[in-house]
Parts: structure tokens; C-alpha cells; sequence
């Protein structure tokens, strides 16, 4: 996980945590997950789509937030 952006680039539906998808849920109104991969895999293929800029900040704060709680165990066993 050494570059954020290089993960943000190779996003997929399976990829994101359970608040984004169970927001996306809530917004489609469905509880299949079919149509929720969909959705989301159809947002990230499209850059200029309305929520993936929403998916990607989500995600590239999460994957920062991955990185440090990885940094901070390995300072923790340094200790």
C-alpha cells in the first residue's frame, strides 16, 4: 500500500467498506447486491460520473487512514 493513488486507480465495487456500499443501498432503494456492484463499478468507469468523486475521496481517506494505523502498529512494536 505503498502508493494511494495507484489503489485508487484499480477500484472496483468489491473494494470499497460496508458504509459506502450500505449508503448506496439506502440511495437505490434495493438491498441486491448485483445492482449495487453494478452502480458502482458503472460510477468508478465513468470519471466524470456524479459519485465517483464521492467514492474516491471516501476511499482515498480510508486507504490514508489503512496506511497510518499500518505505520503507527509498526512504531507501536518498535516500543
Amino acid at each position: 500500500m505503498d502508493n494511494i493513488h495507484e489503489e485508487l486507480a484499480d477500484l472496483s465495487a468489491d473494494d470499497l467498506p460496508r458504509e459506502v456500499r450500505n449508503l448506496f443501498a439506502s440511495y437505490l432503494r434495493t438491498e441486491d447486491k448485483e445492482i449495487i456492484n453494478d452502480f458502482i463499478n458503472l460510477s468508478l468507469a465513468y470519471s466524470n460520473g456524479r459519485y465517483t468523486d464521492f467514492i474516491r475521496t471516501y476511499m482515498y481517506f480510508e486507504l490514508l487512514r489503512q496506511k497510518m494505523w499500518a505505520e503507527m502498529e509498526e512504531l507501536c512494536k518498535k516500543l
